[in-house]
C-alpha cells in the first residue's frame, strides 16, 4: 500500500506537463488557423485586385517562360483569352524581328540573374497590330532561393507615346520657327537675365547667343531704357501694371557695336510652373524709318521745287525788266554827265550790280525747279563712272595741289544707274573736297561692296564743316563764290537712284560723304520721291 502511494504523485506530474502541451498545440493550432485564413483572405484579395486591374496586362510565368496566370487586363491589353493563352510561350508577345534575334530568351536571363527588369519597346496582340509598352518583370523564388517563375506587368503606353511624339513634333516646330524667323525672339527670365536669343537676334544685334545668355537684357537697350529696366520689372512683379506688355512699342535699341537703332517691340508673359519668363518680339526697323524719312524729305524736296519755280517766275520778268532799264538809264547818262560824277557812277554801278545778282538767284530757283530726266541702264561704276571722272579731274586737283586717291579693293557689282548724272554727282562732291583744301591736300575715294548695293565715300582732309550747317539745304554754303546748290543737287541725284547719302564730318580735320546705291535701281513703279524729283 505504501509504495502505491509513492507512485500517484509522479503520474499527476506528468498528466500536467501533458495537458499544458496540449494547450500550446490547440494555441498553436489556433494561430495557424488564423494565419492561414489571413494568408488565403489576402491571396483573394490579391487576386480580386488584379482581375480588376483592366488597364495593366499582369500574368505569370513557369521558369520556361509559359503562360501560367492571365488576369483580364492582360485579356483587354493583348487580346488573348486565358484559355487561349495557358500554356503558350510569352514569346508570342514579340513582334517577329525581336523573336528572330532571340531578345524574348535574353529577357529572361537577366532578369533571372539580376531579379528585376524594366524595359519599353514594341509588343504585338493577337491581331498583329503593335503596341508601345512598358514591361516589368520580376524573377519568383522560394525561400530556398529555387526559380518558380516570373510575374510580369504590362502597361500600353501607345496613347501616351503619341502625344508624347506630338508634343516633341510640335516643340521642335516651334523651335525651327523661332530659329528661322526674321524677327529677332528674345527670352529673359525674372531677373532680367537672357534665356533665349535666336539666329535673327543674334543677326540684329552682332551678339552670338553664346555671348548673351545668360547676361543682362540690359546691354540691348539704349538709354534710359537700360537703366529703368530692372525696376520696371521689379514693379511690374509688385503691383502687376504693365507698361511695355501685351503693346508694341517702338524703342531704341543698341548693337554689340554700340549703334543706336530704332525696333518694334511686343512683349508677352509666359508662365512656366513656378517661374515665369517674359519673351520680347524685336522688329529692326531701320529701313522703315529710313524710308519714312526720304518721304518727309520728298515732300520738302517737292514743296521746295514748287516754292522756286513761283518765285523764278514771279521774279525772273520784274528783274529782267529792271536790267533792261538799268541798261536804258546808264546810255543815257553816258550822253548827258560827265564821268566825273563819280557817286553817281558808282551808284549805277552797284545797281547793276545787285540787278544781275538778282538774276543769277532767279536762274538758281529755275535750276531748282526744274525735272531731271533719267536714263538708267546696267553699269559697271570701276570702269563707266569712277574711272572716267578721276582721268577728266585729276589735272585740275594737280593744280591745287590736291592729291586723289582711289580704291578698289574688290571687284563691284553691276548697278543700274544713269552714268552721266552719278559721273555728276561724283564730280561735285570731289570739287567740293578739293575747294575744302586750298591749301593742298588728299582725297580719298573709295568704293566696296554691299548687301546688295555699291558704297562710295568721298573722303578729304580739309576744314570740315561747322557745326550747326546742313549742307544740303539749298543756298548754304562756306564758300566765298559758293552757290550753295551743288550738294543739294548731289542729294537730288542720289535720291533719284533710291539711294542714301550721308556725311561725318569734324571741324579742321576733314570731311567724309557716303553714297549707297542698290543695285537693282529705284523701283520706278512705287518710288515716290522719284516721281517728284524727276
Amino acid at each position: 500500500m505504501a509504495e502505491k502511494d509513492k507512485e500517484d504523485p509522479v503520474s499527476l506530474a506528468e498528466l500536467a506537463q501533458l495537458r499544458q502541451a496540449v494547450e500550446r498545440l490547440e494555441g498553436e493550432l489556433a494561430r495557424r488557423k488564423e494565419a492561414e485564413e489571413a494568408l488565403r483572405q489576402s491571396e483573394q484579395r490579391f487576386r480580386l485586385l488584379v482581375e480588376a486591374c483592366s488597364d495593366y496586362a499582369i500574368f505569370m510565368l513557369d521558369p520556361a517562360g509559359h503562360v501560367v496566370t492571365w488576369n483580364p487586363g492582360a485579356e483587354r491589353v493583348q487580346g488573348y483569352t486565358a484559355a487561349e493563352i495557358t500554356g503558350k510561350h510569352y514569346s508570342l508577345f514579340f513582334p517577329p524581328e525581336d523573336r528572330d534575334a532571340g531578345k524574348p530568351d535574353e529577357e529572361l536571363k537577366i532578369v533571372a540573374a539580376e531579379g528585376r527588369l524594366e524595359t519599353e519597346g514594341w509588343r504585338v496582340r493577337k491581331d498583329g497590330s503593335r503596341y508601345w509598352a512598358h514591361v516589368i518583370t520580376t524573377a519568383l523564388r522560394d525561400q530556398g532561393g529555387r526559380l518558380n517563375g516570373y510575374a510580369k506587368v504590362i502597361r500600353d503606353l501607345t496613347e501616351h507615346r503619341r502625344a508624347e511624339e506630338a508634343l516633341r513634333r510640335s516643340e521642335s516646330w516651334l523651335r525651327s520657327l523661332i530659329a528661322t524667323t526674321q524677327d529677332a525672339v528674345v527670352s529673359i527670365d525674372r531677373q532680367g537675365r537672357v534665356v533665349l536669343f535666336n539666329r535673327a537676334a543674334e543677326r540684329i544685334f552682332g551678339y552670338t547667343a553664346e555671348e548673351i545668355v545668360g547676361r543682362k537684357v540690359n546691354q540691348l537697350m539704349a538709354e534710359p531704357y537700360a537703366s529703368e529696366h530692372d525696376a520696371y520689372i521689379a514693379r511690374y512683379e509688385r503691383t502687376g501694371e504693365a507698361r511695355a506688355i501685351g503693346r508694341i512699342r517702338t524703342v531704341t535699341a543698341r548693337r554689340k557695336n554700340g549703334e543706336l537703332f530704332p525696333i518694334e517691340l511686343s512683349v508677352t508673359e509666359i508662365a512656366l510652373e513656378d517661374d515665369v519668363h517674359y519673351a520680347a518680339f524685336i522688329r529692326d526697323i531701320s529701313d522703315k524709318v529710313r524710308l519714312q524719312s526720304r518721304l518727309v524729305e520728298s515732300e520738302r524736296l517737292a514743296a521746295i521745287g514748287t516754292t522756286a519755280a513761283t518765285i523764278g517766275h514771279e521774279l525772273g520778268n520784274p528783274v529782267n525788266g529792271m536790267s533792261l532799264t538799268v541798261q536804258l538809264l546808264e546810255r543815257q547818262l553816258r550822253d548827258r554827265l560827265p564821268e566825273t560824277e563819280a557817286p553817281l557812277w558808282r551808284t549805277v554801278s552797284r545797281l547793276k550790280d545787285e540787278i544781275s545778282r538778282l538774276v543769277r538767284l532767279a536762274d538758281r530757283f529755275r535750276t531748282i525747279s526744274r525735272k531731271e530726266k533719267y536714263s538708267f541702264r546696267p553699269t559697271d561704276i570701276e570702269t563707266g563712272v569712277i574711272q572716267p571722272v578721276v582721268e577728266l579731274q585729276e589735272p585740275y586737283f594737280s593744280a591745287m595741289g590736291v592729291q586723289l586717291e582711289v580704291a578698289v579693293p574688290e571687284p563691284l557689282p553691276v548697278v543700274v544707274l544713269d552714268r552721266d548724272k552719278v559721273k555728276q554727282m561724283l564730280i561735285n562732291l570731289l570739287k567740293n573736297a578739293a575747294e575744302a583744301m586750298p591749301q593742298g591736300g588728299k582725297i580719298t575715294l573709295t568704293a566696296t561692296a554691299g548687301n546688295d548695293s555699291v558704297l562710295l565715300e568721298v573722303t578729304d582732309s580739309g576744314t570740315g564743316i561747322p557745326p550747326g550747317i546742313d549742307p544740303f539745304q539749298p543756298f548754304t554754303t562756306t564758300k566765298k563764290d559758293g552757290t550753295g546748290l551743288g550738294l543739294w543737287i548731289v542729294r537730288q541725284i542720289v535720291v533719284a537712284h533710291g539711294g542714301v547719302i550721308t556725311y561725318r564730318s569734324f571741324p579742321g580735320t576733314g570731311t567724309t560723304f557716303s553714297i549707297e546705291l542698290p543695285c537693282q535701281g529705284p523701283d520706278l513703279e512705287s518710288n515716290e520721291l522719284w516721281r517728284l524729283i524727276c
